[in-house]
C-alpha cells in the first residue's frame, strides 16, 4: 500500500487528539514547520483522567464541537449518583480547560452564555485536529476529486483516510455510550466507504494481492459486511480458489445467522451456486 496523501496546513495545530484507537492528545511543544514536536499530554494532566476527558469525547462528538451545560450535565451525569452533577460539570471544564491550553495562547475551550444557558465549544480543526475529522475530510475530498474524474488525487486520499483509521477503533472505550452513537455511526460508514473504494481501486489498477489483503483485514473490522465480502469472494472465484471461497461463505452464512438473524443476500447465493455448479461439472 502506498504512503498516503498529506495536506500540508496553512499552520500546525496547536493540539491534535486521537480517537482512533487509545484516545491521545498531544501538545505542539517546538516548531511551526516540518521540524515541529509534539509531547503526548500525560494522564497526570487530567487529574484522574475521568469526567473532563469524557467532556472532551462528548464534546468533539457533538455538531460544531458545541453543547450547553444542561445537555452535557444530561448526557454525562444523568442517572448517577453524583449530588451536584452541576459542579461537577464545572470542575470538569476548568481541568479541560487547562488540558486545552497551548504553550503560548489561551484554552481551545472556549466558554459564553445564550440567554441564561452557559456553553462550551472546543476550537475547529485549525487550533485543535482531530483524526477523526481529518479522515471523515479526506473522504469528502476523494468522493469530490472522483467527481472530477481525478482518479490518482482520489486513490491517495483514500489511502490516507485509510491510514488515519489503522489506529484502532473509534472511541473504543465508549461502544455503548449513547453520546457517541451518532459520531460513531458517521465515522464507521465513512470507514466502509473508504474500504469500498479502495479495494475497487487496487482492483482496478490490478493491484489485487493488495485489494485481498485490504478486504481479509477489512472483514475482521466489520464481519457482516456484505459488500466487502462479495468483493473478496468475487477476487477469490477469478483466481479458481473454489474451497477457499466456499469456506469463506460458509462462515460469512453462519456470523450473519447468529449476529444478525438473516440470510446472505443472492448475489453471494450466486457466487456459491456458480462455484459448486462448476465443481460438480468438472468431475
Amino acid at each position: 500500500m502506498q504512503g498516503g496523501y498529506q495536506q500540508e496546513p496553512a499552520s500546525l495545530p496547536a493540539l491534535r487528539v486521537f480517537l482512533f484507537g487509545d484516545v491521545t492528545l498531544e501538545r505542539r511543544v517546538a516548531g511551526t514547520g516540518p521540524e515541529a514536536r509534539y509531547e503526548r499530554i500525560p494522564s497526570g494532566a487530567w487529574q484522574g483522567r475521568g469526567p473532563a476527558l469524557t467532556l472532551l469525547k462528548v464534546l468533539l462528538c457533538r455538531p460544531r464541537r458545541r453543547a450547553t451545560k444542561e445537555d452535557v450535565v444530561a448526557l454525562i451525569w444523568s442517572g448517577t449518583q453524583v449530588r451536584n452533577a452541576g459542579r461537577a460539570c464545572d470542575a470538569a471544564a476548568s481541568v479541560l480547560r487547562s488540558v486545552l491550553r497551548p504553550e503560548d495562547g489561551e484554552s481551545l475551550l472556549l466558554t459564553g452564555h445564550s440567554g441564561k444557558r452557559p456553553w462550551y465549544r472546543l476550537a475547529d480543526q485549525r487550533d485543535l485536529w482531530v483524526d477523526a475529522d481529518a479522515c471523515d475530510a479526506c473522504v469528502d475530498q476523494a468522493i469530490q476529486a472522483e467527481g472530477r474524474g481525478n482518479m490518482q488525487e482520489a486513490l491517495q486520499l483514500w489511502e490516507e483516510a485509510f491510514r488515519l483509521q489503522q489506529r484502532g477503533p473509534f472511541l473504543e472505550d465508549d461502544a455503548s455510550t449513547a453520546w457517541a452513537r451518532e459520531r460513531r455511526q458517521l465515522v464507521e460508514g465513512n470507514q466502509r466507504l473508504c474500504l469500498h473504494h479502495l479495494a475497487d481501486r487496487y482492483l482496478a489498477d490490478q493491484r489485487r494481492e493488495e485489494a485481498e489483503v485490504l478486504l481479509r483485514n477489512a472483514l475482521n473490522v466489520f464481519p457482516t459486511d456484505e459488500d466487502l465480502l462479495f468483493r473478496l469472494l468475487s477476487l477469490l472465484a477469478q483466481q479458481d480458489r473454489t474451497q477457499e471461497t466456499l469456506h469463506l461463505i460458509t462462515r460469512a452464512e453462519h456470523l450473519l445467522s447468529q449476529e444478525e438473524g438473516r440470510a446472505l443476500s443472492a448475489r453471494i447465493r450466486a457466487i456459491e451456486e456458480q462455484l459448486r455448479r462448476k465443481g460438480t461439472s468438472g468431475k
